[in-house]
């Protein structure tokens, strides 16, 4: 008897010469072979995780995810007693631009509750991570764990992977080269979208060059506001050959003078894994002036199921 089978069964797998009980070879061969299954689904995930970047982490697809994803678009604010002028498409899309590069050059600080859900279909595992989130221009991002449940693989194979990638991009200042502007994609414009009951300008996007940052899909563009209300799509270019494509949804919400993120879905399709499939979620925002936070360097304090401090 090999050394896999004794790791599956222990000794009772030799009872046959022990004259203990005995497992029929049939059944042996098919849970060994499902133990095999499982351990080369752990390796995989750990080199699609650790070669390449994070899956989908905070990019902001074209393939139909909305209804199997079911990602709800939050609420907009009271409505008023006068009504909101509707904009033209052009302005509509002109509006959302000038916002997007004011926030660029203007948004100091923030700070929010994130929740983290990941999940490994093909394992049967899965992960929540709820952590605080500090943000403080131009290059400060601190992720402070809370509560972690679910399996310790998920937490550190994916969940940890998506902080460190989310820290990774905040030091590199990649938000010019990833932000949704006409500097970084083609805008055309294909018509009125209803989106629970809500109108909506849509904007197929076409990035000008592949790259990981970049995707191909829609954006969704409030008539009266003009500020961005979803972004979907799929990753231009996959980060890695382990990855066959990057699929997501990104809702948004206002934050005062601001628009930001309100929710991420995203799927990942990889090589021998299958789909590694992640929601984030932001509430709870604060913007302060800058002066209000401590200066801090780039830093990630892993989820801890224990004591819910950081480790």
């Amino acid at each position: 008897m090999g050394p896999l089978l004794r790791r599956c069964f222990g000794e009772q797998t030799d009872s046959n010469v022990t004259g203990g009980p005995t497992w029929p070879r049939a059944a042996t061969l098919q849970v060994c072979a499902r133990a095999c299954r499982r351990q080369l689904i752990r390796l995989a995930v750990g080199a699609v995780l650790w070669v390449g970047p994070a899956v989908a982490c905070c990019c902001p697809w074209d393939e139909p995810l909305a209804a199997s994803m079911n990602c709800p678009v939050p609420p907009p604010g009271e409505a008023s007693s006068t009504p909101a002028a509707v904009l033209s498409p052009q302005q509509a899309l002109v509006t959302y631009e000038a916002r997007a590069l004011r926030q660029l050059t203007t948004l100091a600080a923030y700070s929010d509750k994130t929740t983290i859900d990941a999940e490994i279909p093909a394992m049967g595992e899965k992960g929540q991570c709820s952590l605080r989130r500090t943000f403080s221009a131009p290059q400060s991002l601190i992720y402070r764990a809370v509560e972690f449940v679910g399996d310790t693989f998920v937490k550190t194979n994916v969940i940890y992977r998506v902080l460190e990638s989310d820290v990774e991009n905040a030091e590199k200042e990649t938000g010019q080269r990833s932000a949704i502007l006409d500097s970084n994609y083609r805008f055309s414009y294909k018509g009125i979208e209803e989106l629970n009951g809500r109108p909506l300008y849509a904007f197929a996007l076409k990035p000008h060059h592949k790259d990981p940052g970049l995707f191909k899909g829609k954006i969704l563009i409030d008539p009266q506001t003009g500020h961005i209300v979803r972004a979907a799509g799929r990753l231009s270019k996959s980060p890695s050959w382990w990855i066959k494509r990057i699929d997501f949804i990104q809702d948004y919400v206002d934050v005062g003078d601001f628009t930001m993120s309100a929710q991420i879905q995203s799927v990942t399709r990889a090589r021998i894994v299958g789909r590694i499939v992640v929601n984030i979620r932001h509430a709870a925002y604060e913007v302060p002036q800058i002066e209000q936070l401590e200066s801090a360097p780039n830093s990630i304090r892993s989820c801890s199921s224990s004591d819910g401090g950081p480790t």
